[in-house]
């Protein structure tokens, strides 16, 4: 169970896990139409039978049934690890989704919104409902840029029949230290193997060169944005969440 989930990650990492929140699919989809929806901009459209997805290109505000189809979907043209591109789509949902939540507007009207959140989480008997009200309360001018996104750096591996995934080290243990010495990260934890890099961890400025633009082992648009936005960035700092798998 969860519980058995943040002790293994603490046996990992080292890092204490206090307390624990995790949401289902319905849950998930809940929560998102309570807040509003979550408004993304994409280049080309995506779809996936697996997971219903289907958003046309452009800038959207997808609604839970949406957003989950777009956190769950790892069948695009361009994952080249599936998993791995899943992980940074789900980062640059949850930025969109920390982006809304920060505008003066909807921080004032988060602790109204904890009890519809909270109906749709599982939370642990120790964490105080009361607690996380007043904490979106101290929300009130922080901006989505303080919010950091990082994962481990791993890297797919058989054992066997089986397919795993192992850290890169020294640069895990690093990056688990520093979190708990709450030292600047740098750029540990940053890109993901062979994964574009995430929206939700870089900024992005274009070159009039159409030279600059390179496919990543396909000719599809979405792919050749995406490759083209790695090619000029300044990254900054980020943490990890988790998502519906």
């Amino acid at each position: 169970g969860p519980q058995l989930a943040a002790a293994t990650v603490t046996q990992l990492t080292g890092i204490p896990i206090d307390h624990v929140l995790y949401v289902g699919f319905a849950g998930f989809q809940s929560v998102v139409d309570a807040i509003g929806g979550v408004r993304l901009c994409l280049p080309e459209a995506m779809t996936d039978p697996l997971t219903a997805l289907d958003l046309p290109a452009g800038c959207q505000t997808l609604d839970g049934k949406q957003a989950l189809s777009y956190v769950r979907t790892r069948h695009q043209p361009c994952d080249r690890i599936p998993d791995f591109a899943r992980i940074a789509r789900q980062q640059q949902f949850l930025r969109a989704v920390i982006a809304k939540a920060l505008t003066p507007s909807e921080v004032a009207s988060l602790p109204t919104l904890i009890p519809d959140i909270l109906g749709n989480l599982v939370v642990d008997a120790g964490l105080n409902p009361a607690e996380l009200a007043y904490l979106a309360g101290r929300l009130q001018g922080i901006g989505s840029g303080n919010a950091d996104f990082r994962v481990v750096p791993t890297y797919p591996a058989w054992e066997g029949t089986k397919s795993v995934v192992k850290a890169v080290e020294p640069d895990a243990t690093r990056l688990y230290r520093r979190l708990l010495a709450g030292e600047d990260l740098g750029d540990l934890g940053k890109l993901l193997l062979q994964t574009a890099p995430s929206p939700a961890v870089i900024r992005v400025s274009f070159s009039s060169s159409p030279r600059n633009a390179r496919a990543m082992s396909t000719n599809h648009p979405y792919c050749a944005v995406l490759s083209y936005r790695s090619m000029n960035l300044t990254i900054s700092r980020a943490a990890s969440m988790g998502m519906p798998s």
